[in-house]
């Protein structure tokens, strides 16, 4: 009983401590279980209870579009000569401590240099021979056999467009698609996609400058901005990249960065096999007007080791991370070094448009209201903005602001502080996560994520991804997650192995370096980071059940979400024990949830739908006795009789079996926490003690 005073003895409440040490005591003899427990060693003074559930387990997604319509703002056509265009240096940074970033005309443009004569014919483009071997049947793993890119004639890179802007006819010509004209066309994308999982053949067709439409808030237009904003080293890791997308994202990084703040472009191959990603590249970016490096990697890093090896030779001020395949848009940089000279513990985020993987049109506009977030797996996931954020801002969609996480392919952080925040964990491999243990350790830690919507860069999205993960990606994604998980997330790492229990299979390695940084910061709990930075996270809930739905007329047969979206049917499926689709919490407001989704009885079978918080069809309350699920508008009973058809029904209430659910009770977990980690040792796992109840307060 000794943990069981513990608990008590350190609770604010006195009252509730003594009613758990009275009905702890008396479940505790009543049942014969045996719980997992750990003991949290540390000096704090206080507990703090998280309503959790119980391991009954034996067996211990895309990126939402971004950019919707939003009723306009989306270009200035009619407005501007030449959207493409910007003030040249000279105007921008002579004389003043500020300038101002307008439309000027179309006899300005990008880079920042010389006006020069405009070539008497386009050479700006990538031109592939292609030879076509007789047996198509070789095509494996991505690697095309059936077609060798033999050439690739560049043409003077980092020239800007400086023709008529409304009169450009080149394909992809401001920001639209690339038709396929033919089969011959057709017979090419599909042959080229095997490489990198997009239209490689259209990027192919398009200039390396190609124009684009400005996509910023009209508010952008009129902001000013200091002289003094650091210079920044702008660095991009690649993987048998495609050679014509790679080339334009440095391209439109070039034509598009005032000179006085791009100080370099440092481009990090990470063992690539392709011969035009060897010496055709390192000839290629010779005839760029700023410094361009490629380091060439003996072995594969990763992206993360990758990006690291970049950061470490990059000699700015402010490093900028990008994909290798995006597009800069006009004006994009200043804003990012602006939020970082405000404060320099700011990790600045442009907007992040979607370039179409099919005809790379570029689909942007100044709709900004989204921002990073996570759901019950630990997957990057895009949500409103926190509400305290829309009430800052006052309806300015063109204000920084801030987000819980961030996607992590595109942002810019000061150099310094990008170490002394701990840069990245080197031992996550490869890809994944990174961005999650990154975003909670710059919140906790005393830094900030912002979304700077006045900063525009496209994105090639893709479905699918052309590259291996050594050692398979389901073990590399958990294996970072773990690492993330042991690291920041304190006591709710255990509601993700609830969701995740094939996780706690997966070696994490060594972690003590990370758990000693987190002590030497002071870093806050992640309970301080759900109540302060995301409030609405759907981690952030009372739970009253928890686990798996399993009905009684069927013991093994579960409620599963059959991987349906949002909308999607409910069904029933064989119970499987591994969370995921049959994974569900019960709350003390009556939900049903499933992550963001809410059993909802709208229609008849049952749906999930996104959660509004409001009740309404989406109240259910379980009663413990009857073992029944009632759905309180209409006053029925969920129903997993044999005769739906594998769905799950709303029926008249009868008592029947096939209406009878066992769900588990949500456990508390009492655990000696306080807020403060800098007045006590990091809390270390010990297998001694976990005090966990089956009692609801």
């Amino acid at each position: 009983m000794s943990f069981i005073l513990r608990s008590a003895y350190c609770s604010r409440r006195s009252l509730q401590a003594l009613k758990i040490i009275f009905i702890t005591s008396f479940f505790w003899f009543l049942f014969d279980i045996a719980l997992m427990t750990v003991y949290l060693d540390c000096s704090g003074e206080e507990c703090k209870v998280l309503r959790y559930a119980n391991k009954d387990n034996k067996n211990p997604e895309s990126l939402l579009a971004r950019n919707k319509d939003n009723n306009g703002d989306q270009v200035f056509e009619g407005e501007v000569q030449n959207p493409e265009s910007v003030l040249d240096d000279a105007e921008k940074w002579e004389g003043n401590d500020e300038f101002r970033v307008e439309n000027s005309g179309d006899k300005e443009h990008d880079d920042g240099h010389q006006l020069e004569e405009p070539a008497k014919e386009d050479i700006n483009h990538i031109d592939i021979e292609q030879s076509v071997t007789e047996n198509s049947e070789t095509v494996k793993d991505s690697k095309l056999s059936t077609v060798v890119i033999e050439d690739v004639f560049i043409g003077d890179l980092g020239t800007p467009w400086t023709g008529d802007f409304e009169a450009d006819d080149r394909p992809g010509a401001r920001g639209a698609g690339v038709d396929m004209k033919g089969a011959e066309d057709e017979a090419l994308k599909k042959e080229l996609w095997k490489l990198n999982e997009f239209n490689v053949h259209a990027s192919n067709l398009m200039p390396l400058n190609r124009t684009l439409r400005d996509v910023r808030h009209a508010n952008c237009l009129q902001r000013r901005y200091t002289r003094n904003l650091p210079d920044t080293s702008v660095v991009i890791v690649f993987h048998n990249e495609a050679l014509s997308t790679l080339l334009r994202t440095v391209t439109s990084v070039i034509n598009r960065s005032p000179s006085q703040l791009l100080k370099e472009v440092i481009l990090v191959d990470d063992a690539s096999d392709r011969q035009h990603l060897k010496v055709q590249l390192d000839e290629a970016i010779k005839d760029f007007k700023i410094p361009v490096t490629v380091l060439h990697q003996p072995k594969r890093m990763g992206l993360i080791r990758a990006r690291l090896a970049g950061a470490a030779v990059a000699t700015a001020k402010v490093i900028t991370f990008l994909d290798s395949h995006c597009e800069a848009t006009r004006g994009w940089l200043e804003p990012l070094m602006a939020e970082i000279a405000a404060n320099r513990k700011v990790v600045a985020v442009p907007v992040i448009d979607t370039i179409s993987d099919d005809n790379f049109s570029y689909q942007g506009n100044s709709a900004t209201a989204f921002a990073g977030g996570f759901n019950w797996k630990l997957e990057y996931r895009w949500y409103d903005m926190p509400r305290y954020e829309k009430v800052r801002l006052n309806g300015d969609s063109s204000l920084p602001f801030a987000t819980p996480t961030m996607a992590g392919g595109l942002f810019a952080v000061e150099r310094d502080y990008f170490y002394e925040s701990g840069s990245y964990d080197e031992g996550m491999d490869i890809w994944g996560a990174e961005n999650l243990e990154m975003s909670f350790r710059i919140w906790q830690c005393g830094g900030r994520l912002h979304i700077v919507p006045c900063s525009h860069v496209g994105h090639v999205f893709r479905k699918n991804s052309p590259y291996t993960f050594p050692g398979g990606t389901g073990n590399i994604l958990s294996k970072n997650s773990r690492r993330l998980a042991e690291v920041w997330l304190d006591e709710y790492k255990y509601f993700w192995y609830e969701v995740s229990p094939h996780a706690m299979q997966v070696e994490y390695g060594d972690i003590q370096s990370r758990i000693d940084f987190r002590v030497k910061l002071q870093c806050k709990p992640f309970r301080w980071y759900l109540t302060n930075i995301w409030p609405e996270s759907q981690m952030n809930v009372d739970l009253d059940m928890i686990g798996a739905l399993r009905s009684n007329s069927d013991n093994n047969k579960c409620v599963d979400t059959m991987g349906r979206g949002d909308g999607g049917n409910l069904g029933m499926f064989p119970c499987h024990g591994q969370g995921g689709t049959q994974f569900f919490v019960m709350t003390n407001g009556h939900e049903i949830r499933t992550d963001e989704f809410c059993f909802d009885g709208t229609f008849n079978p049952v749906i999930r739908y996104s959660c509004h918080g409001r009740q309404g069809n989406q109240e259910f309350q379980y009663d413990k006795r009857n073992m029944t699920v009632r759905h309180v508008p209409s006053g029925k009973c969920m129903d997993a009789s044999l005769s739906n058809h594998g769905q799950l029904t709303l029926a008249d209430c009868n008592g029947s079996m096939s209406q009878q659910w066992n769900i588990n009770p949500a456990l508390v977990i009492y655990l000696s926490f306080n807020e403060n980690l800098s007045s006590r040792s990091y809390c270390k796992p010990n297998p001694f003690i976990y005090f966990l109840t089956l009692v609801k307060l």
